[in-house]
């Protein structure tokens, strides 16, 4: 279906989020429709184009120290494997945000699975003083997917993706640094087909 892709970049940055939301019947200082969800940990993977192919770097992982949602939903706590104790610890999210920016250096596209990852991201990053604008391109890898590899436009999970390219699962999922690692794999994967 595609072949011979234009790549605008030759750095993609895919980036993973993991968030906790908020307890209603736990007040906090802000408003849940500002701040759907906190960040709680960053895992990117940069996907670089070069003359031998495409080469995927070391996972980048941070782990944040919520201010606001400081006791874990239990439905994020299934999904993620954490518990509240776990959210004592980490970055403040602007040393953690600040050190992705530092890593991800400059000219890339910034890339996810759907687009919650990145409305989440601007929404931390108002509640914490920086400017919103990212200042980048960003590729959703999973209408993509869905497009290239099915010729559908279904939402499919990244681990469906994995099963589907017949990717090899060395890591469980719903770690940011991990599925950060498996999205760019099906990015990298999508981009041969």
């Amino acid at each position: 279906p595609f072949t011979q892709i234009d790549h605008p970049a030759s750095l993609y940055v895919v980036i993973d989020l993991e968030w906790n939301q908020p307890i209603p019947w736990i007040k906090t200082t802000v408003d849940p429709k500002e701040l759907p969800g906190e960040i709680i940990e960053i895992g990117a993977v940069k996907l670089t184009l070069t003359d031998r192919g495409y080469v995927l770097s070391k996972p980048f992982h941070v782990t944040i120290r919520p201010v606001c949602y400081t006791v874990m939903n239990k439905n994020v706590s299934r999904v993620t494997n954490k518990m509240s104790s776990d959210l004592k610890f980490g970055l403040s999210f602007s040393d953690a945000y600040r050190s992705f920016r530092e890593w991800c250096g400059s000219d890339y596209i910034l890339c996810g699975w759907g687009n919650s990852d990145l409305t989440i991201l601007k929404a931390n990053m108002r509640y914490h003083n920086w400017d919103a604008d990212l200042n980048t391109l960003f590729l959703d890898v999973q209408p993509l997917f869905a497009r290239i590899a099915e010729g559908e436009t279904k939402q499919r999970s990244v681990e469906y993706a994995v099963d589907f390219l017949r990717l090899p699962k060395k890591d469980d999922f719903h770690a940011a640094h991990r599925d950060a690692e498996y999205t760019a794999l099906i990015l990298k994967e999508l981009f041969l087909l």
